[in-house]
């Protein structure tokens, strides 16, 4: 008899496929009736796919008895109740680096948009304004400048790597010290005085809730351009409004931020700040990579093999690992 999951992310749909391959897939978004579906199903329900966005509560987990693992497809787990994780010895996997490639793109996407205006720029040349007002005002190159970056792991450190590029002068903070010729920093704001340039690529949770804060924007200066990719709660909203309003800072890139997916009014009405709808991961390579490795996580567990990409802290069976 077939392995029965549950999908619960509509982002997930594309993995459709590749998991019908192996799995009887129940998929939540689709369901006319979705309290009718988990009823019907929860009983056999041994696998569940969820994404970061999407998670999964502690009351959501109880409802499967015979549950063994959970997948995140995608990076980020913040939205999962880890401690019902724990207590319930799951297996707890993401799609660790499967995105990272896209998403570093995406983070100089933004650094060179927000640096030389491209939204802007580009309206001023669809209005008309180029041929009546004549060319904007110089701006900066980003060669040779300073960049800071919080969290130097899969994704910062592909941003490293890109920034060499650039003739860039790296330095990173975060919870450990890498193996790496750029400068650590043991605090954002450290960090964020270094930096011209400061990119915001760690974990979201309680861990770096408002890590981004007033201080750290009066820090960056008010040449500093700061891009989020990691999470809209690693920021306070309110102070990188107003010191975007203020000239705090110069600019900003934003692929994540608060009340996603409608911006607060004050932050949309900004030409400062350059708004992506959550993209860094969304490339045809992620899926793809993200596909094959959910897969692979969920086969090899159902097979008595240890999965690929278990969630960091946590063993093959939950535990949390010391």
């Amino acid at each position: 008899m077939s392995i029965e999951l549950l999908v619960t992310g509509a982002n997930c749909k594309p993995v459709l496929p590749a998991l019908s391959r192996h799995f009887t897939v129940h998929f939540l978004p689709d369901a006319p009736d979705q309290e009718a579906m988990l009823n019907d199903v929860c009983a056999n329900v041994r696998a569940i796919v969820t994404s970061g966005t999407y998670g999964a509560s502690r009351a959501f987990i109880e409802r499967f008895p015979r549950l063994e693992i959970l997948c995140c497809f995608g990076a980020g787990f913040d939205s999962v109740d880890c401690d019902a994780v724990r207590d319930h010895n799951l297996v707890f996997t993401h799609a660790a680096g499967t995105n990272a490639e896209g998403v570093a793109d995406l983070v100089f996407a933004h650094i060179l948009a927000c640096a030389r205006r491209i939204p802007m720029v580009d309206q001023h040349v669809r209005s008309g304004r180029y041929a009546t007002e004549g060319r904007v005002a110089l701006r900066h190159t980003i060669h040779e400048k300073r960049l800071g970056i919080i969290g130097l792991g899969a994704i910062g450190s592909r941003v490293a790597k890109r920034a060499t590029g650039f003739d860039m002068e790296i330095a990173y903070t975060g919870p450990n010290r890498k193996d790496v010729c750029h400068a650590y920093y043991d605090d954002v704001v450290s960090l964020a005085s270094f930096a011209d340039i400061l990119v915001a690529t760690c974990p979201g949770g309680p861990a770096t809730r408002g890590r981004v804060g007033a201080d750290v924007l009066s820090a960056l200066g008010p040449d500093g351009i700061f891009v989020n990719v990691a999470r809209a709660s690693v920021v306070d909203g309110d102070a990188l409004i107003k010191a975007l309003q203020d000239g705090v800072i110069n600019a900003a890139g934003l692929d994540l931020f608060d009340g996603q997916p409608t911006p607060p009014p004050a932050l949309a009405a900004l030409d400062n700040v350059v708004l992506s709808p959550h993209i860094g991961g969304r490339c045809v390579e992620s899926f793809e990579n993200g596909a094959t490795q959910l897969v692979e996580n969920l086969t090899n567990h159902f097979a008595g093999r240890p999965v690929v990409s278990p969630i960091p802290g946590f063993d093959q069976r939950g535990a949390p690992v010391l």
